[in-house]
């Protein structure tokens, strides 16, 4: 009997970054990527795990797409459903594709798009999947002094193409980021307190820049930074902010591809 061809999938993802060292494999830690190859051994495929983005430690997704080459003699279907069965609690599978010959989950993406979570508590609570504000490291960011028009002015300040230096962590990586929308897109009021999600879409991110991008917004609204002068100063080499968001408020909740290219195109952003 003549071996199934080599075709190339994409799978939809979804995780609760709590528990997880990152995206990347990572000697002795527990990371998305060696739980899904694992996962993919156990059906007895071996494939390279190729991601769209390497999430940081804690950071969760909605969305993010995987691409592997495989010999498998059955509907997609068949590898979302045996797929599913051999991954743990904080991972879904949420869809299964067949891809382009030539589609790379990282390398055909023409944008991400992430959400941060934050929440100006009144109260003590978990906040897994927000930033709880104030925190232990920034007790001094008394939701009393938050400023909703001078977060949504840093946050417009800035949306652009720019090197983004001043938002870069460690080494500034080469080339522009074309960030075209920093806002504010949910906003609930409760006894609780306030929580807002934020929105970032970009053709490229750098490590930690959405991160510290909210951190500089943050000090603006708490009256630390003047959000009216943030566009400039972003594209200088000079750090805006040491204080970058932590990782459980935020999630990548899209990647962008060329029409025709999308394995996905039925995801909504």
């Amino acid at each position: 009997m003549a071996r199934p061809p080599k075709r190339r999938f994409a799978l939809l993802l979804a995780y609760d970054g709590t528990a997880f060292a990152g995206w990347q494999m990572q000697p002795g830690q527990r990371s998305v990527q060696h739980t899904v190859g694992d996962a993919l051994i156990a059906l007895g495929i071996t494939p390279r795990v190729e991601g769209a983005s390497r999430t940081d430690r804690g950071v969760h997704a909605k969305a993010m797409v995987v691409s592997i080459t495989a010999r498998i003699p059955h509907r997609p279907e068949w590898l979302r459903d045996e797929l599913r069965k051999h991954l743990p609690e904080d991972v879904r599978l949420r869809a299964v594709a067949v891809a382009r010959d030539d589609f790379h989950a990282q390398f055909s993406s023409v944008g991400k798009r992430y959400r941060y979570r934050l929440w100006l508590a009144k109260e003590p609570g978990a906040a897994r999947f927000f930033w709880r504000v104030p925190d232990v490291e920034n007790p001094q960011l008394a939701p009393e002094r938050f400023s909703m028009r001078a977060l949504q002015t840093a946050l417009g300040a800035m949306v652009g193409k720019r090197s983004f230096e001043g938002a870069m962590h460690g080494t500034a990586r080469e080339g522009l980021s074309d960030l075209v929308e920093a806002r504010v897109v949910r906003q609930v009021d409760s006894p609780r307190g306030r929580e807002l999600t934020l929105a970032f879409t970009a053709d490229r991110f750098g490590k930690y820049m959405v991160r510290t991008l909210v951190g500089i917004a943050a000090r603006a609204a708490f009256g630390e930074l003047d959000p009216a002068t943030l566009g400039r100063q972003l594209d200088s080499g000079v750090r805006l902010s040491q204080l970058v968001a932590p990782p459980q408020g935020l999630l990548l909740s899209k990647v962008f591809y060329r029409d025709g290219e999308d394995p996905f195109p039925w995801l909504q952003r």
